[in-house]
């Protein structure tokens, strides 16, 4: 005896199994919307001012969100923004006070720990001095957890940048 099976019946079932695949997966948190994770780091180091070493010191804001290509084609990634909050100097010699301000945003690949390498200014206090800037090398050191997509930890350093040429 031959039995028919129509295509109605096979497109039924399969909806019902990729629907709750999805729902499993959605269940899992993968899918559950956006993980994102903040971490405050304190952040120091000396630098070559213009005329001077200077002392760098205060806190960078770290916040990265878990980004999964819905097609599943392109790797994880993590959008990392960054901001420097209250860094100051003070000058070894002379005593001069600094400002470092900054912020960015990145995208990188996620990984179980990514070295991160910005420059920001460091910049005179005293009135008339902005044209004596000059670069400090701020050096993060970024731990995640891969399995969840979260930012868990760090370090953070700042030093001298040296330029090619």
């Amino acid at each position: 005896m031959n039995i028919r099976r129509s295509g109605l019946a096979h497109s039924l079932v399969l909806l019902v199994l990729a629907t709750m695949g999805g729902l499993a997966w959605s269940a899992s948190g993968i899918l559950a919307g956006p993980l994102t994770s903040n971490i405050n780091l304190p952040i120091a180091g000396t630098v070559n001012g213009a005329t001077e070493k200077v002392a760098v010191s205060g806190r960078v804001q770290i916040a990265s969100t878990f980004v999964l290509d819905d097609l599943l084609v392109e790797p994880p990634r993590e959008v990392i923004s960054i901001r420097l909050v209250k860094v100051t100097g003070v000058g070894l010699s002379t005593g001069a006070t600094y400002t470092v301000t900054g912020q960015t945003v990145l995208v990188r690949p996620l990984v179980l720990s990514d070295v991160v390498e910005l420059t920001f200014p460091l910049v005179p206090d005293a009135a008339g001095h902005a044209a004596e800037a000059r670069s400090v090398l701020a050096s993060l050191t970024l731990k995640f957890d891969v399995l969840r997509g979260a930012l868990t930890g760090g370090t953070a350093r700042f030093s001298t940048p040296s330029f090619p040429g």
